[in-house]
């Protein structure tokens, strides 16, 4: 496969980065495990971006913004199979284009801010398959009847329509020997199906997730080892990060509990 990638880049400002670029992607078809379906084909994407990226305030504020689209053809698709296991398929066209923001601001010496916004918008183009009915009702060991139906039109699985994350770092002094760290950081992250045919039931949509990080590090200012405190998911946040079928029967992934530890580190 030949996959092509230019990139054009022009200084605006001194300060300021203007960029343009198109780029091809590639991944291999293949043959599937289970079932009886044919081999399914390669995948390939067409990308374009532009953007600009500048510091202002002395190096103190750096504003970055790009806009990007996705084409895809023989989009690749993982099906369930009703005697278990998965095939891949080919789901025809789709498309994705979107817009982030980022933004770090050093408010004083020892205070920094960073954050970034995305915004995501998807659609399959072609793609016809198979659906559990909404009402259905699952009975344990009988067989599930499936529907036809298209997904032309849907949005593409695990795909947030907004995603954000902000962070705030403050450096303490801690004598004239050591430095400490204090990090809070806050990830959020919009509602997406699970399923291609985009069914909005529990079972296949996914609801809005948070989750928000703290973490305090201890270092020399002449030394290689750091040492630090941290909890994740402070506010125990569970949410369903992604479903799978096994002979047909939804099963989740769940996100991880409120973690915390003491954590060591050594470079050399």
């Amino acid at each position: 496969n030949f996959s092509p990638r230019a990139v054009l880049e022009y200084d605006v400002l001194p300060n300021a980065l203007a960029y343009a670029s198109y780029s091809e992607g590639y991944k291999s078809g293949g043959f599937n495990s289970f079932g009886l379906s044919p081999a399914f084909e390669e995948e390939e994407v067409r990308a374009f971006e532009i953007g600009v990226k500048t510091e202002l305030l002395e190096g103190r504020l750096r504003l970055n913004a790009a806009g990007f689209t996705y084409d895809y053809s023989n989009l690749q698709v993982r099906l369930p199979v009703p005697t278990g296991g998965v095939n891949i398929v080919n789901a025809g066209a789709a498309k994705a284009w979107g817009l982030e923001l980022e933004a770090s601001l050093l408010v004083t010496d020892r205070l920094r801010l960073d954050g970034n916004i995305a915004f995501l918008n998807t659609e399959l183009v072609r793609f016809d398959t198979l659906q559990v009915p909404e009402d259905l009702m699952y009975l344990l060991g009988a067989p599930i009847p499936l529907q036809p139906v298209s997904a032309a039109g849907n949005e593409l699985t695990r795909a947030p329509e907004i995603s954000f994350f902000a962070s705030l770092q403050y450096a303490l002094d801690l004598g004239k020997d050591f430095e400490g760290l204090f990090e809070l950081a806050w990830r959020y992250q919009d509602e997406v199906y699970f399923l291609e045919t985009n069914q909005d039931r529990n079972t296949f949509k996914g609801g809005s997730a948070n989750r928000l990080d703290l973490r305090f590090a201890v270092h020399p200012h002449q030394g290689a080892w750091d040492a630090a405190l941290y909890v994740n998911n402070l506010t125990d946040d569970r949410s369903i990060t992604q479903v799978t079928a096994l002979g047909s029967y939804p099963n989740a992934a769940i996100s991880p509990p409120r973690q915390y530890g003491v954590e060591f580190s050594y470079r050399w």
